[in-house]
C-alpha cells in the first residue's frame, strides 16, 4: 500500500510541477510580475540559454528579458508554447526540471 502512495504522490508533485512552468508562462506573456513571482522561491537559481545565472528572486526578476523589453518598447507581446517537461530530479522536497519552449515575439513594425 505504502508504494502505491509514494506513486500516488510523485504524480500529484508532477502536476504541480507542470502547473507552475503553466503559469509561469502566462505570467510572462500577460506581463504579471507577481504572477511570475510566485512561481519561484525566494532563493531561487535560475539559469537561461547562455546568459548567466541568477541567484536569488530579486536577481531573476530584473534579468527578464520580456519584463525589460516589454516596458521599453522593444517587444510589443510574446506568446510562448510549452513542450517538453523533463524531469531531471524530483525528491521528497526538491525538484529540477527542464523546459523546451517555443516563443513568438511580436516586435513594432514587423508584419
Amino acid at each position: 500500500m505504502s508504494v502505491h502512495l509514494d506513486e500516488m504522490r510523485r504524480l500529484i508533485d508532477r502536476a504541480a510541477i507542470h502547473d507552475v512552468h503553466v503559469r509561469y508562462f502566462r505570467g510572462i506573456d500577460a506581463a504579471d510580475k507577481v504572477q511570475v513571482r510566485r512561481c519561484f522561491t525566494d532563493d531561487v537559481r535560475a539559469s537561461y540559454d547562455a546568459r548567466a545565472s541568477a541567484d536569488g528572486i530579486e536577481a531573476l526578476m530584473d534579468n527578464f528579458l520580456a519584463f525589460n523589453n516589454r516596458a521599453s518598447g522593444q517587444w510589443l507581446a510574446t506568446t510562448h508554447f510549452m513542450g517538453n517537461l523533463c524531469f531531471l530530479r524530483l525528491d521528497d522536497d526538491a525538484a529540477e526540471t527542464e523546459v523546451y519552449a517555443i516563443a513568438c515575439l511580436v516586435r513594432p513594425g514587423d508584419p
